[in-house]
């Protein structure tokens, strides 16, 4: 992985793949992918219309907005539940271990985040 501000950053040309508007410096990276995963991508690259680099720009920035977007949901979910004890008072210790067992049997949670 190259560092930003190394000899392989460069500054974008404004029509360039990846240059965000009001320019920037963008990064070269070497990937290392499964054969099949090369192959996977490249066809859709292929199909997309557009470089390489530009899609695989765009995949990273679509994850990473959905991860904000789950740590988001998350936040509010545990504001919720502190406000739901707030009102009702903590869980029975022996309801909690039924519900994690459950979550557990249903694959929801791992044994190792049981209460």
């Amino acid at each position: 992985m190259t560092e930003p501000g190394s000899e392989k950053s460069r500054n974008t040309k404004p029509n360039e793949p990846g240059a965000k508007p009001g320019g920037g410096k963008v990064v070269r990276l070497s990937l290392s992918l499964d054969s099949q995963l090369d192959t996977r991508l490249r066809d859709a690259v292929a199909e997309s219309g557009v470089t390489m680099s530009a899609w695989v720009s765009q995949a990273i920035e679509e994850r990473l907005e959905r991860l904000q977007a789950d740590l988001e949901a998350d936040l509010k979910v545990q504001q919720r539940l502190r406000e739901l004890d707030e009102f009702f008072g903590p869980v029975p210790e022996d309801i909690a271990r039924e519900v994690d067992e459950e979550m557990i049997r249903l694959g929801l949670m791992s044994p190792k985040d049981r209460r």
